[in-house]
């Protein structure tokens, strides 16, 4: 959570991690602004969606192009914000 308070960009993490558990202490840290899930080390469509539904008060940004622009623009949008 340091990292992130002192960061001026947003924090992304998630292509590495395996399953809901890898995302947890990440989540429950507050240490990142948004998920980034590979789906294949997220257990598929299935278990991106369900670490979705599980975590839905982050952004997250898959491989999907289109996904990925829009939760970065959330992203940026809340730094600008303040």
């Amino acid at each position: 959570m340091a990292v992130r308070r002192s960061a001026r960009i947003p924090i992304l993490t998630g292509e590495s991690l395996a399953l809901i558990e890898g995302f947890r202490p990440f989540i429950q840290n507050q240490a990142v602004d948004c998920l980034q899930p590979d789906l294949v080390h997220a257990g598929g469509i299935t278990g991106t969606k369900s670490l979705h539904q599980s975590y839905c008060r982050l952004p997250m940004a898959t491989e999907l192009t289109a996904e990925r622009k829009t939760a970065l623009r959330q992203v940026v949008a809340k730094y600008r914000a303040g």
